[in-house]
């Protein structure tokens, strides 16, 4: 049996929670990481397979989902901590819950407001499928308590405040009996009386000690055959590392978490037999804390992704992705896009920003009509035809639109429609380089890069921007380079997915034996 303890906890204050942020704070950050990749690498390879989760996520199954690996086995901690015994998903709508016949509802597109006398009486927020996450009550405008739900159809836990500052959350279980409750002030574990003879103490220091307990019991069945693959970071991964013993244990580091090699106790770093990363970035930072014999490249890849339809459209649109450019490089690579689009009418330009905090992009929409005034500059959600106020004599030498790409359906929509990928970021972005393979399109970077083999998949401009006009000239002049290129981006797939790269981690995993 594969375990995978994956780390989709982002809150360092409660190491041990997560709850699903509204849709719309949820759809501004890419979800994809290792862990997603591995669990559906070895469960198409028909391995057996099951996600250990030792946080509290009531939103697991819509996470799942989403990912499209929601027919995964997995145990939960607090699951059992809760005696939770329920699988299929159902949502909690608006209907399903009791408020006093006086409260009148006020339907904004990011949330519901309910109001009592004229008076705030809660707020509703919702996941991305519609359904209800919590809902917050108030008391002469102050917060009073949080209802959290479950995506299986019920309320998991309620938090309660003080002063508008939480002070206190009690977990339930499906009768909506408290089963213990967390003081999150003192982090002290309190177990209800009617409970105490499923826990071995009253109370518990902190939420730790009590998921310890659990997930001592659960490693009872462990055994040396089993391998469990830790996602590093975090102290859920920590814990479960100093509480292993027997099986084989494999730490997968990922670039969009671990910035930096995690500091372990020696005798931890000990236990690990296998170590992977998933760029040669984060190989090099591991090579002071293990051997270099027990450290792996294994490159992600969504399989949620699909072969672009680029080739069909009369418009051949260039994707620019600009978060990790320097200043020097982007404005010298601007230059020549721009001179492009203007120059041949069959070239589009799309400028994409991948987080929505390092680009501005009013003022950079600016910048570019300073350099190109002749040129189409559309923003999101603006009209791919002139407003009203514009003056419709007005013959536009080009098109640029501007966009930003911060989520992966947001992403793999544009790479669909996309002819060639542009980052010439140091490195550059590894999903984006995942869906470009996905979809079958060239890349080029601006320096060496792994996942881009010169003249097969894309082109590497030596560090020389002054280049990059004559690399788009070698895929846009003809479909010839092009269709090599997306011949060796399907051969690059078949290498990151299915049963070969599992046959790969299986071979590192018994040379560890010799």
């Amino acid at each position: 049996m594969y375990y995978f303890v994956p780390a989709w906890f982002k809150n360092p204050d409660r190491p041990f929670y997560n709850v699903a942020q509204p849709w719309y704070w949820e759809s501004n950050r890419l979800e994809f990481d290792d862990a997603i990749n591995q669990l559906k690498m070895f469960q198409q390879a028909d391995q057996d397979v099951k996600l250990l989760n030792i946080g509290y996520m009531p939103s697991l199954r819509s996470f799942l989902h989403r990912q499209e690996i929601d027919n995964l086995k997995y145990f939960s901690i607090f699951d059992e901590l809760q005696a939770i015994n329920v699988t299929g998903m159902r949502r909690i709508a608006l209907a399903d819950l009791n408020f006093p016949a006086e409260v009148e509802f006020n339907y904004t597109p990011f949330k519901i407001f309910a109001f009592k006398a004229s008076m705030k009486y809660a707020e509703i927020e919702l996941g991305n499928l519609g359904e209800i996450l919590k809902v917050t009550l108030y008391e002469n405008e102050a917060l009073k308590k949080t209802y959290v739900f479950d995506d299986r159809g019920f309320l998991s836990s309620i938090m309660y405040y003080k002063n508008n500052a939480p002070v206190k959350q009690a977990y339930l279980n499906l009768n909506g009996e408290v089963r213990f409750s967390e003081d999150l002030v003192t982090k002290e574990i309190t177990v209800t009386p009617n409970f105490q003879a499923e826990f071995r103490q009253a109370h518990y220091q902190n939420i730790q000690a009590l998921v310890t307990e659990r997930l001592l019991e659960f490693l009872k069945i462990v055994t040396p055959k089993d391998t469990f693959v830790l996602a590093a970071g975090g102290g859920r991964t920590k814990l479960t590392l100093e509480l292993l013993t027997t099986p084989k244990i494999v730490l997968s580091y990922f670039s969009g978490r671990n910035k930096q090699a995690e500091t372990l106790p020696t005798e931890q770093l000990a236990k690990v037999d296998l170590v992977v990363a998933d760029t040669k970035k984060t190989a090099e930072l591991l090579k002071e804390s293990y051997p270099a014999e027990k450290i792996k490249l294994v490159t992600p890849f969504d399989t949620r992704l699909r072969l672009g339809h680029s080739q069909r459209l009369a418009q051949v649109k260039l994707l620019f992705l600009v978060d990790q450019v320097t200043p020097k490089v982007f404005k010298a690579a601007l230059e020549q896009l721009l001179t492009l689009v203007e120059q041949r009418k069959d070239l589009e330009l799309e400028v994409g920003i991948l987080r929505r905090n390092d680009y501005d992009l009013e003022n950079l929409k600016e910048k570019i009509l300073k350099k190109a005034p002749e040129l189409q500059v559309l923003l999101p959600g603006e009209l791919d035809e002139q407003g009203e106020n514009e003056l419709e004599e007005m013959t536009y030498t080009g098109k640029v639109t501007l966009n930003y790409l911060d989520t992966e359906n947001a992403l793999v929509k544009t790479m669909d429609q996309t002819r060639i990928l542009i980052d010439l970021g140091t490195p550059p972005n590894l999903y984006a380089q995942i869906a470009a393979i996905s979809a079958g399109i060239p890349q080029i970077t601006l320096a060496a890069d792994p996942l881009v083999e010169h003249q097969k998949n894309g082109l590497q401009l030596q560090n020389d921007v002054k280049k990059l006009t004559s690399a788009i000239a070698y895929y846009t002049d003809g479909l010839k380079h092009w269709n090599e290129a997306m011949t060796h981006a399907v051969a690059k797939i078949a290498d990151l997915t299915g049963g070969k790269l599992v046959n790969q981690w299986e071979q590192w995993l018994k040379d560890t034996d010799k």
